[in-house]
C-alpha cells in the first residue's frame, strides 16, 4: 500500500468546483444527519482516503492521539451534562440522572467531531488555497481577494518575526538568556519591526496590484483549471448521489433520534425499508467518489504500463491471449522485437 501514499492523487487535480461541491456534500449531511449509517460509512471513508493522501502512520497517529481519546471524552461528558432519557443506568451522588439515551448521543456528537477532523486532514491536501480563492472568487470577489491576501500574510508575518528574532539574537539581544526588563525591551523592538515592515510590504501590494490593473474593466485572470467530460461526469454523479441521500433522508430512511427514546430507522421500530438502504448505498458511493477515482487511475495506468511492456501491436493479442491460452506465446515473440528498457 505504500505507492497509493506516495503517488499523486487523481481526485486532487480535479477542477476545484468538483472538490469543494464533494466536500460540501459529504460534511453537510455527515453534520445534519446522525444516522449510525451515516456516521459510520463517513468516518470510514474519511479515514481511508486521509490514509491515501496523506499516509497510514499519519491516520494512525490522529486516531489515536485525537480521534479515539475525543470520542471516550465526550462520551464520558456528555451524560454529566446532559440526563434526558427514559432508560435510567444510575443515579450520582448530587441527584444527577444517568440515561442510555444520554450516553448514545454523546458517542454520536463524538463520532460526528471526528468525521469532521478525518475529512479536515484530506481537505487541507485536495481543496488547497489556490482552489478555495477560484471556487469562492467567482462568487465573491472582494472576500476573495482579502481572504488570499490572509492566507498569504500569515505564513510571512511569521516567518519575518522568526528572521528578525534570529537576528536580534546574533546582535547580543537573546530574550531567552535575557533578564525579565530585557525580554520587554527585546519584544518592543520586534514588534516595532515587524509593525514597520508589514505596512511597507502593504504598500508594495498595492504598486504591484494597481501596476496589473487591478479594478480594471475587462481585466482578464489566468486560471489553470479547464472543465471537461471527466469533471462533469465527476460532478453530476457527486450531485445525483448526494441528491439521494437527502431524498432518503427527508422520507425518513435515515432518521435519527436520540431523544427521549432512541429510534432509528432500519434498527429500531421505526420506518425503515427501502429509502434507508437507498440512502445508505447512495452515502457509501458518495462518500467513496475520491477512493474510487483513484482506484481506476490506478488501473488505467497498470494496463497502459502492461501495454506499452508488451509493446506497440499486442492489444488485441492479450485481450484473447486468455481465451486461447496464447500470452506466453505473445509476450515472448514482442520481447524479440521491442527492446526492454531498464
Amino acid at each position: 500500500m505504500r505507492w497509493m501514499a506516495r503517488s499523486r492523487d487523481s481526485f486532487s487535480v480535479a477542477h476545484p468546483a468538483v472538490n469543494f461541491a464533494f466536500y460540501a456534500a459529504v460534511l453537510g449531511i455527515s453534520m445534519f444527519c446522525l444516522h449510525p449509517f451515516v456516521l459510520g460509512i463517513s468516518l470510514v471513508s474519511a479515514i481511508l482516503y486521509g490514509a491515501f493522501v496523506r499516509g497510514w502512520r499519519h491516520m494512525a497517529r490522529l486516531l489515536g492521539v485525537f480521534i479515539v481519546p475525543g470520542i471516550i471524552v465526550v462520551a464520558i461528558l456528555n451524560p454529566t451534562f446532559n440526563h434526558n432519557g427514559v432508560t435510567l443506568l444510575f443515579t450520582l451522588s448530587n441527584g444527577n440522572s444517568i440515561t442510555l439515551e444520554a450516553i448514545v448521543y454523546g458517542v454520536a456528537l463524538a463520532i460526528t467531531l471526528a468525521v469532521a477532523t478525518a475529512w479536515f486532514v484530506s481537505l487541507n491536501v485536495v481543496l488547497t488555497r489556490d482552489k478555495f480563492v477560484y471556487a469562492v472568487g467567482r462568487v465573491f470577489p472582494t472576500a476573495s481577494l482579502i481572504l488570499s491576501m490572509s492566507f498569504r500574510f500569515i505564513p510571512l508575518f511569521l516567518r519575518q518575526f522568526h528572521d528578525t528574532t534570529v537576528s536580534q539574537r546574533y546582535l547580543g539581544h537573546d530574550m531567552r538568556s535575557a533578564r525579565w526588563w530585557e525580554k520587554i525591551r527585546i519584544a518592543l523592538t520586534v514588534t516595532s519591526s515587524l509593525f514597520t515592515w508589514s505596512m511597507e510590504n502593504a504598500i508594495h501590494v498595492s504598486d504591484s496590484m494597481r501596476a496589473r490593473g487591478y479594478g480594471r474593466r475587462h481585466r482578464s485572470s489566468y486560471s489553470p483549471h479547464r472543465w471537461d467530460t471527466r469533471n462533469v461526469l465527476l460532478l453530476v454523479v457527486i450531485a445525483s448521489l448526494a441528491g439521494i441521500t437527502i431524498v432518503a433522508t427527508a422520507n425518513g430512511g435515515l432518521a435519527a433520534q436520540y431523544d427521549p427514546t432512541i429510534v432509528i430507522s432500519g434498527i429500531h421500530a421505526a420506518p425503515s425499508g427501502v429509502w434507508t438502504w437507498l440512502g445508505a448505498v447512495a452515502f457509501l458511493l458518495l462518500a467513496n467518489v475520491p477512493v474510487a477515482v483513484r482506484l481506476f487511475d490506478v488501473y488505467l495506468w497498470k494496463r497502459y504500463e502492461r501495454a506499452l511492456r508488451l509493446g506497440p501491436g499486442t492489444r488485441r493479442q492479450t485481450r484473447w491471449s486468455v481465451v486461447l491460452g496464447s500470452d506466453d506465446v505473445s509476450a515472448e515473440k514482442q520481447k524479440e522485437k521491442v527492446p526492454q528498457w531498464r
